[in-house]
């Protein structure tokens, strides 16, 4: 799954849940796809540190 599909599911995800929640369709449902896409969107902030590039035993290795 690239970032891109994994962004617009967590938004979808999350869009539904509060759209079910707010009209009160289901509250199962709605805290459901609301975890869904938390989910999603805390995989997103993984996935960008992750790529991110930062090692700190290569930084430590420069000032030695």
């Amino acid at each position: 799954m690239t970032i891109d599909k994994l962004t617009t599911w967590s938004a979808i995800s999350l869009g539904l849940g509060f759209f079910f929640h707010a009209f009160s369709i289901s509250i199962i449902i709605a805290a459901i796809l609301s975890m869904i896409g938390f989910v999603g969107v805390l995989s997103m902030f993984v996935w960008v540190i992750r790529d991110a590039g930062f090692d700190i035993e290569d930084e430590l290795e420069e000032w030695e």
